[in-house]
């Protein structure tokens, strides 16, 4: 396994680069978050995508408490978090995400009129499958 140098690192998840080319953001959540976590990790993903002028693809990583969705479900947080769509992050990548994540996704999409970030979002269950995944769309451009 490869060393990994986290670029930002939260009491609930850590952010890095898979690659060196760094193309591939990781947003690894491990640990118990809540929505105030979610606000802030996926603004620093949000941020990191805003400083590269060339495509990225995001992996977000659920795993051991991280694939727990908090107690408190806020459709409006969803909302938001899934709103600034940045033009460079050609896929979005949610790997072992929670079931209730992915239809609060689908719903917030819908009801907020967000339809547009939905192509960009693929559910796998494994780095595996994320890895094939980005290969495929890299190869359409």
């Amino acid at each position: 396994m490869k060393e990994v140098i986290p670029v930002v690192t939260t009491r609930a998840s850590q952010i890095y680069w898979h690659d060196a080319d760094q193309s591939i953001l990781v947003h690894h959540v491990n640990g118990a978050w809540d929505w105030p976590d979610a606000r802030f990790s996926i603004g620093m993903v949000n941020d990191i995508l805003r400083e590269h002028d060339r495509d990225v693809y995001t992996i977000h990583h659920f795993e051991g408490e991280g694939a727990r969705l908090p107690r408190t479900n806020s459709l409006l947080t969803v909302r938001h978090l899934v709103a600034p769509d940045p033009p460079n992050e050609k896929v979005v990548i949610f790997l072992n995400a929670p079931q209730v994540l992915r239809r609060f996704i689908g719903v917030a999409a819908s009801v907020y009129r967000l339809a547009q970030i939905e192509p960009k979002y693929v559910y796998v269950n494994s780095m595996i499958e994320a890895l094939h995944v980005i290969e495929q769309r890299r190869s359409r451009v």
